[in-house]
C-alpha cells in the first residue's frame, strides 16, 4: 500500500463505482482535508455539453461556472498547456459529444470483441488517436491546475469512468491510486427501483460493473488499489478516512462528518446543492424491496457481495 507521494507525478485517488455509490459524498468529505482537492465529477455532463449549457452550469458554491473564480482560474491555467480548453471544450474527457460516435467508441465494454474494436480504433484511426493524445495532456494539466488552485497535494477524482481510468493508468506523469467503492447491491437495486427500473436489471448491472472493474485492474493496473465499503465509510468514518489517507500518501487529520457543499466547487450529483451534508449510512432498501425482490438482488450479486465482505 502506497505511503508516500512521488513528487514528480500527480497523485490521483480515482474512485471506481456504480452511480449512487456514495462517491460524491466521499469526494466532498475528502475535499475538506487540507492536502486533498476534489471537484466531484471532473467535467460537466454530456447532456449539458450537447445542449450548450456548460458555462451556466451551477457550481456547488452557488455561482454559474462562468462566474466562479475557482473554475475560471482552472480554465486559465489549463489553457496555458491546452489551447482551446474551456467551459465549451472539456478536452480532458474521453466521451464524444456526437451520440453515434459515443455509442460506438466510448465505454469499457463487458463484451471482448467490442473492447477489442474500440482499442484498435483508438490506436489506428487518426481522429481518435488525436483525441486520446489531447486528453492525455489535458488530464495532467487539469489535475495540476486543480491542485494549484485548491492548494493541495493529492487529487481525489470521483469520475468513476472505467474507460477513462483505462488510459489514465498508463499515463507516466500520473500516480493513479484506484479506490473501489461499493454499496450493498440491495441498496443499489432499491435506488434503481425508485427510478422505475427492474430490480433484477439493477442488480445485474451492479455485478457487471464490478466484474469489469476487476478485469480492468488486473489487465491495466499494477495490483495497487484499495476497496472501501460505503457502509464502513459511514459507520466508521474516522478509521476509513485514515486508511484512505495512508493509501493516498496524505497525512492523517481529523475530519468533521458534517460539511457544507457551498464552500466547495463540486460538479455532478445534485446533492452538491445541499446547504449542509453529513455522513450517514442508509438501509432504505429494507423498506423499498420486498422479500422476493431482495432475493432477486442477492441472486445476481451474492458472489461479489461475499468477496467484498458483506454479511447477509
Amino acid at each position: 500500500m502506497p505511503e508516500t507521494i512521488e513528487s514528480d507525478k500527480v497523485t490521483v485517488g480515482y474512485v471506481i463505482g456504480t452511480p449512487y455509490c456514495g462517491s460524491t459524498i466521499m469526494g466532498m468529505l475528502m475535499n475538506t482535508h487540507p492536502d486533498i482537492v476534489s471537484v466531484g465529477e471532473t467535467a460537466v455532463s454530456r447532456r449539458m455539453r450537447r445542449i450548450g449549457r456548460t458555462a451556466t452550469y451551477p457550481c456547488s458554491c452557488g455561482n454559474e461556472l462562468q462566474a466562479c473564480p475557482f473554475w475560471n482560474e482552472i480554465v486559465k491555467q489549463v489553457r496555458e498547456t491546452v489551447s482551446g480548453f474551456g467551459f465549451d471544450c472539456w478536452s480532458h474527457v474521453y466521451t464524444y459529444d456526437n451520440r453515434l460516435a459515443d455509442a460506438i467508441f466510448y465505454g469499457y465494454s463487458g463484451r471482448r470483441p467490442i473492447r477489442w474494436m474500440r482499442e484498435v480504433a483508438h490506436s489506428a484511426l487518426p481522429p481518435l488517436r488525436k483525441k486520446l493524445s489531447i486528453a492525455k495532456v489535458a488530464n495532467e494539466a487539469f489535475y495540476r491546475a486543480a491542485l494549484a488552485v485548491g492548494d493541495g497535494k493529492v487529487f481525489f477524482d470521483s469520475d468513476k469512468s472505467l474507460f477513462r481510468l483505462r488510459y489514465l493508468l498508463h499515463h507516466d506523469a500520473l500516480d493513479m491510486r484506484p479506490i473501489v467503492l461499493t454499496k450493498d447491491v440491495r441498496q443499489y437495486a432499491a435506488s434503481g427501483k425508485r427510478r422505475g427500473r427492474p430490480v433484477a436489471d439493477c442488480a445485474r448491472e451492479w455485478a457487471q460493473h464490478y466484474r469489469l472493474a476487476a478485469h480492468l485492474l488486473s489487465r491495466h493496473g499494477n495490483g495497487n488499489y484499495i476497496h472501501v465499503r460505503h457502509e464502513d465509510f459511514c459507520q466508521t468514518m474516522p478509521q476509513t478516512v485514515g486508511t484512505l489517507c495512508d493509501y493516498l500518501g496524505a497525512r492523517r487529520v481529523e475530519l468533521s462528518d458534517r460539511f457544507s457543499p457551498r464552500t466547495q466547487h463540486v460538479l455532478g450529483n445534485k446533492v452538491r446543492h445541499s446547504e449542509s451534508l453529513s455522513i450517514r449510512s442508509s438501509t432504505s432498501w429494507r423498506e423499498s424491496l420486498d422479500s422476493r425482490e431482495e432475493a432477486v438482488a442477492l441472486k445476481e450479486g451474492e458472489e461479489l457481495m461475499q468477496q467484498f465482505g458483506y454479511q447477509f
